[in-house]
């Protein structure tokens, strides 16, 4: 099952959330979110090493007007990569955009520490609603309540 998150986040497909509210309903709150954190960080790095080895044979480049904004990523690589990730656009379009920065400024570790720790933030309570619900379809309801 994670595998296939991994599969479907390095695509680019969407259903996101609804893999995590599954997840915690199948698997309880603290396995779900293990497991969405770990396919989540795995998707990023991977993304990260398919962004580097494909886009720079596509001629893609992260947007110059972007780039002015991303110099805390050299002096605090840590918080400047936590924020991007918390930043509300779509998993693949964060994985993929950061792989066209030079990979002396998205230090692997870093890298890896702020993913894990946005992930944890944002899946945490997802998977506690799955985990809380009697069904999936209970759980897809409450977790989609508030997006109504």
């Amino acid at each position: 099952f994670v595998f296939a998150f991994v599969a479907q986040l390095t695509v680019c497909l969407p259903g996101t959330m609804v893999v995590d509210v599954a997840l915690g309903n199948i698997y309880g709150a603290v396995l779900g979110t293990a497991a969405s954190v770990v396919a989540k960080t795995l998707s990023a790095l991977l993304s990260l090493f398919l962004g580097r080895c494909f886009g720079k044979a596509m001629g893609l480049e992260f947007p110059e007007m972007l780039k002015s904004r991303m110099g805390a990523v050299k002096t605090h690589p840590l918080k400047a990569l936590f924020l991007a990730r918390m930043a509300p656009i779509s998993t693949g379009v964060k994985n993929y955009a950061l792989s066209l920065l030079p990979p002396e400024d998205v230090p692997l570790l870093q890298y890896s520490a702020a993913v894990v720790v946005a992930n944890l933030l944002v899946t945490t309570g997802v998977c506690v609603i799955g985990a809380g619900a009697d069904n999936l379809v209970e759980a897809l309801d409450q977790a989609t309540s508030g997006h109504r």
